[in-house]
C-alpha cells in the first residue's frame, strides 16, 4: 500500500492557547495546493489529526475526492498544548542553530518512544485497514518524523524540518516492511498561487 503523511498548512498564532489553532491564509492556500497535488495520486481514503489544522488541511482533498475523512487520535501531534509554534518559528528565523539545538532537546527519550510506538501502532493499523490502498493521513511533523524513524531504524528523535503542506510517501506492509518513497516533497507548494 502507498502510505502518504501530509503535514497540515501553517497555522494561525495559537490566541485561545490551547494547542488547536486554525489554519492560516498560508495555510488554506497551501491545502488547496495539496489538494490539487494528491487529486492524481488515487487516493482511497483519508485519515486526519482530530487537531483542527489538521482536518482543515485535510478538507478540500477530501472535497476533491468525496471521501470522508476519518478522525484519528492516534495521529495527534506530541505534546500539542507544549509548543508555541509562532514563537518557534519566529526563533527559528533569528537563530536556526539554537532552534535546532533545542527542538533536539526537547521530550525526554522514555516519552519520545511512547509517541514513537503509538504512532507506529496506528500507522500499523491503518496498513492493516488498507492493504492495497493509497491513504493519505494529515498530520504533524512530529508524527511524520515518529514514522520515519521507524522505517529507518533510527533513534526516536526529530531528525528533519518537515515543512507545512509537504508530502512524505512511504510503501508499507508493516513498520518492518516499509520503505521511503520520498520526504518532505514541497513542489506543489507555490507561493501566493
Amino acid at each position: 500500500m502507498e502510505l502518504i503523511l501530509v503535514r497540515h498548512g501553517s497555522q494561525q498564532p495559537d490566541e485561545r492557547g490551547d494547542g488547536d489553532p486554525a489554519l492560516s491564509e498560508t495555510g488554506t492556500r497551501e491545502a488547496r495546493q495539496v489538494a490539487d497535488f494528491l487529486a492524481r495520486a488515487a487516493v482511497d481514503a483519508i485519515y486526519t489529526s482530530p487537531l483542527r489544522r489538521a482536518v482543515e488541511t485535510a478538507a478540500p482533498l477530501a472535497r476533491a475526492l468525496a471521501l470522508r475523512p476519518i478522525v484519528c487520535d492516534g495521529v495527534v501531534e506530541y505534546h500539542p498544548d507544549a509548543i508555541d509554534h509562532a514563537a518557534l518559528k519566529h526563533f527559528k528565523a533569528e537563530n536556526y542553530a539554537a532552534a535546532k539545538a533545542a527542538l533536539a532537546n526537547f521530550g525526554n527519550q522514555a516519552d519520545l518512544e511512547l509517541f514513537r510506538i503509538r504512532v507506529v501502532d496506528t500507522v500499523e493499523s491503518i496498513i492493516a485497514d488498507h492493504p492495497d490502498e493509497c491513504v493519505a493521513v494529515f498530520c504533524h511533523a512530529s508524527v511524520v518524523n515518529a514514522w520515519a524513524c521507524s522505517v529507518l531504524g533510527l533513534p526516536s528523535r526529530p531528525f528533519i524540518n518537515v515543512a507545512h503542506g509537504s508530502v512524505s510517501r512511504f510503501l508499507c506492509r508493516s513498520a518492518n516492511a516499509s520503505f521511503v518513497a520520498s520526504l518532505n516533497e514541497t513542489q506543489h507548494l507555490l507561493p501566493d498561487a
